[in-house]
This record gives structure tokens, sequence and C-alpha cells, in this order.
């Protein structure tokens, strides 16, 4: 991958647990001006480092990962996010994530760019998006697949009508 020419790039990284490693892919990135979305497998990661503390070959796959040893400072996923994240500072001016869980699920997705107004749309997102639970992504998948049709499903059983009525009160113009 040659990035020498590219003015930006923005480069999408969806790990499905420990398979990119921090040298070369990261840091090769990390040394050329763009922005990094990484899925950061933080459930999955909190196995992988318990594995990984026991001294089974996990270790060398969190060091290839992390980049170096200072993973053996975290004790959960959570602090091996805030590991690796505190690693994408050293590069970007703007390091943040967004946690995506539920029963069965837990990630980040981590945005490392450089400080810019534009920020302000991912905080916009992180405080909308941090706040779903997973009835509202069960709600979503049913509308998206067209089994969900009618506002019902949004909680209330009133009809349009009798929401709009009640809650839209049109001002009169006089002109």
């Amino acid at each position: 991958m040659d990035l020498s020419s590219a003015d930006h790039y923005l480069a999408f990284i969806d790990c499905e647990g420990v398979d990119i490693r921090w040298s070369p892919t990261i840091l090769k990135l990390l040394k050329n001006p763009g922005d990094l979305l990484i899925t950061f497998q933080t459930k999955e990661l909190t196995r992988t480092l318990g594995r990984a503390s026991k001294g089974y070959e996990d270790a060398k796959v969190l060091t290839d990962f992390i980049g170096d040893d200072r993973w053996r400072k975290a004790k959960t996923g959570e602090e091996l996010l805030s590991l690796y994240m505190d690693r994408l500072k050293e590069y970007r001016t703007y390091v943040n994530s967004i946690k995506i869980e539920c029963k069965k699920f837990r990630y980040d997705l981590v945005l490392a760019c450089k400080m810019g107004p534009y920020v302000e749309t991912w905080e916009y997102l992180k405080n909308r998006l941090e706040r779903f639970r997973d009835k509202h992504v069960k709600v979503v998948l049913e509308i998206m697949s067209g089994k969900c049709g009618t506002l019902d499903k949004f909680g209330s059983r009133r009809s349009l009508y009798e929401y709009s009525s009640k809650t839209f009160k049109p001002k009169t113009v006089h002109l």
C-alpha cells in the first residue's frame, strides 16, 4: 500500500479480533496524513487478555496488535482500549471511541484523526448512538427488512392523526 502520493485518506479497519498488526499496517497508515476508523473488539480482547496474562501464545498476538508490551498493564478490555487509544494519540490529535454493545457482543468504534471542527459530528453521533439498546436495533432491523411499517412500533399505540393533533398546534399567521 503506497500512500506517498495521497493528500489524505480514510481507512476503515474492521478487525475481527487482533488480526491487524500495529506494525506494519497501523503504523504505515499513521505515518501518512489521513483518518482511521477502527473496530476494536473489546469483549473478545478481554478473553484474549486473560489468556495472554496466563502465559498462552496470546501474549505475542497482543504484542503484535498493540505494537509493544504495554498491554501487560491492562486488566480489562476497556483498559486495553484505553492503552490502544493512547498509542494512537502519539500520531493523531483527536482519538475517541463509540461503545457499541448488546447482550452478545461489545466493541468500540475508534476514530483517530486531526482535531478540527468536523469532530463535532463525531461527538453528536457518539451521544446519539451510545443511547441505543438492543430493542432499538431490533426495531431498526424490522423497519429496514420491511417487517415494520407503522408508527405504533415506536412505543405508542396512538394513530398518526391522534399524535399529530395533540402535539402539533399550528399557529395562525395573518397577512
